[in-house]
């Protein structure tokens, strides 16, 4: 078996560490990187080399793997998953019970309901089927991309900026920005109204001027 020294754990100001969770799961030898006012919830377990930005939450019972980066402002739900090697932005909101498949990449003010899936391999397969290296086609959620309750997205698709997929929509194919797609597979049936949609300068400003406990 692999040795791996204990993790190192870098923390920044008023971090939050609640009972029961447990900080520095030893996978590999990088360090945790806790930024200021991170917060991790009681039963929440954090594998070595990821890194939690600026007053993120990570709620009760969440596992992140390995090298999952997470920016700042975000909040990761109760009982979600994170495979590893994810990129997850700033001002993310990810409900209960969603899983992220490794390497995916998630942009700033992404919103996932509760029960979303992702996948990264068109050849799935277990440790005993052939083809066992499999191609990793992880799937890319753009910046502002809202994905209903029980929505499955599936390897290699691209949810575009600001699109709108509906709950239990199963997406195999890539949504353009401002879409919104409904059903099974998916399908785009409209586009995003202009009042619905961010104003990107508007709304970093507001978060700005309120200050670092705006999200508390």
């Amino acid at each position: 078996m692999k040795k791996v020294k204990a993790v190192k754990v870098i923390k920044g100001r008023d971090v939050i560490i609640e009972e029961g969770a447990i900080i520095g799961y030893p996978k590999t030898n990088d360090p945790i990187i806790l930024e200021d006012g991170a917060h991790i919830h009681s039963g929440a377990i954090i594998y070595s080399g990821c890194r939690i930005g600026k007053n993120s939450h990570i709620y009760h019972h969440s596992v992140l793997l390995e090298n999952t980066i997470i920016g700042d402002y975000t909040k990761i739900g109760a009982l979600c998953m994170s495979q590893g090697n994810n990129k997850i932005g700033n001002f993310v909101t990810m409900a209960s019970h969603c899983h992220l498949t490794s390497y995916i990449q998630v942009e700033d003010g992404v919103f996932i309901a509760q029960g979303v899936q992702t996948a990264n391999s068109k050849n799935m397969g277990g440790r005993l089927h052939p083809n066992k290296r499999r191609l990793i086609e992880a799937p890319k959620i753009e910046r502002g991309a809202r994905i209903g309750a029980g929505a499955a997205i599936n390897p290699g698709v691209i949810i575009g900026q600001e699109a709108l997929i509906g709950s239990g929509a199963i997406v195999t194919k890539n949504i353009p920005p401002f879409s919104i797609a409904i059903g099974v597979p998916a399908r785009v049936v409209g586009e995003v109204p202009i009042a619905d949609r961010i104003d990107w300068d508007l709304t970093f400003s507001k978060f700005q001027n309120k200050g670092e406990y705006y999200v508390k």
